[in-house]
């Protein structure tokens, strides 16, 4: 009689679960039934069918997806987007692709600490990331559900939590922006003297831009201008081997502040250790404060740091009570950001010859390029702790050793 009782309870719980999954509506009927997905809806239906069907089969393997659908104002920002212009189907499924999250990511599910998340882009055309480039989610105290992309824009979800069959879905007012190479991605955050000492050194600078999984510590023009005279005046090994102190390749990384830890230690592309430190809710890299975190990068993070580091001092530790940290090395500041002169030219051709690697120490040889004089950056003022970029910009990534460029207005 118990046994009996065993197969009807299980037999019961059987037919639930298969009415839930056929009342739950087809991902086809779910953006047809949305009056603000319009545009999204025509793109994937009349162009993109098979990515729909793709979306859909993952209910029979239980691997299921999140989908950040674009509202029609969001298509509306994206203006006359080379992405579109250009009628690549790649370039436009590589983009949607950014939309999607292996996962059943419900709001419930996010916290308000950021997680990073990798997604379906991993077309090594437009990402060199490892499991596919990242997007970071985190809940405001309102409850509001926030994503992060590249440049660190921010997209809120107008609507979440709309279940189709193989997922769930939430509406976002404004596009993601794939995450940009690093020379589009460092200017509109001042970290020109850092991209212009990488770039004395053509070599290295091609291994920062096209290596996999890389972390980048990146000091803000201030930094660079405290210790103006020493950087300017050592020679191009020197200058090669401290640009090399501020980067992580590999190591299992990209390292994201959600996986930081007080104490933990990271081998440098140099070969020095670094060591991250968390005090009154900041975090610090040896003794440099980090002003802005989580800045996604084609091929990996950056993140921003108040003070050059010195590979010679390596043991340097913060004062948590001081905003801005003392430099971790001697010299005499100077007016003007050095080493940016040659940034006009980065910018203006986007372009880097083919010399791809994804492991390996850092490169010191001697440069191809001629060091630039000091000029003034297009913009001094310090970096505020994790801010936002605009939501516009260029966004991009390497192949081959070529920036093809993706420009969303």
């Amino acid at each position: 009689m118990r046994f009996q009782f065993l197969t009807v309870a299980s037999i019961s719980v059987f037919v639930a679960l298969s009415f839930t999954q056929s009342s739950t509506p087809s991902l086809e009927d779910v953006l047809a039934d949305s009056k603000n997905l319009t545009s999204f809806n025509e793109l994937l239906t009349t162009d993109f069918s098979g990515l729909i069907a793709n979306i859909s089969n993952q209910q029979q393997s239980q691997q299921y997806v999140t989908l950040l659908a674009p509202s029609d104002s969001a298509f509306d920002r994206l203006g006359s987007s080379s992405i579109f212009a250009d009628n690549s189907t790649e370039a436009i499924e590589a983009y949607l692709n950014y939309h999607i999250i292996p996962g059943d990511h419900q709001s419930s599910t996010v916290n308000q600490s950021f997680g990073f998340y990798p997604t379906r882009l991993d077309d090594t055309t437009y990402t060199n990331v490892s499991s596919g480039q990242r997007i970071g989610f985190v809940k405001q105290g309102d409850g509001e559900l926030i994503i992060v992309s590249g440049g660190g824009t921010r997209s809120s979800a107008e609507r979440t939590d709309i279940y189709f069959r193989g997922g769930v879905m939430h509406v976002i007012d404004s596009p993601l922006l794939p995450p940009q190479p690093l020379i589009q991605a460092a200017v509109p955050f001042n970290l020109t003297g850092f991209l212009g000492a990488a770039y004395q050194n053509q070599s290295l600078a091609q291994f920062i831009t096209q290596a996999r999984d890389v972390t980048l510590f990146v000091p803000n023009n201030i930094a660079f201008e405290k210790v103006g005279s020493t950087v300017t005046s050592i020679d191009e090994q020197s200058l090669s081997g401290l640009v090399n102190y501020h980067i992580i390749v590999g190591q299992g990384g990209p390292f994201y502040t959600s996986s930081f830890s007080n104490g933990t230690v990271f081998t440098s592309l140099q070969g020095q250790n670094i060591t991250v430190r968390q005090a009154s809710n900041s975090n610090f890299v040896n003794s440099a404060r980090v002003l802005q975190t989580d800045l996604l990068i084609a091929n990996g993070v950056m993140h921003v740091i108040d003070n050059v580091l010195n590979p010679n001092g390596t043991g340097a530790v913060p004062d948590p009570a001081v905003g801005s940290q003392a430099p971790a090395m001697t010299g005499t500041s100077l007016a003007d950001t050095p080493f940016t002169d040659i940034i006009p030219s980065l910018t203006s051709t986007l372009s880097i010859t083919s010399t791809t690697s994804s492991t390996g120490t850092g490169v010191t040889g001697t440069s191809s390029t001629r060091r630039a004089s000091s000029t003034r950056s297009s913009s001094t003022g310090q970096s505020t702790q994790t801010g936002t970029a605009p939501r516009t910009g260029r966004d991009g990534a390497i192949m081959g050793g070529v920036i093809a460029v993706w420009v969303l207005l």
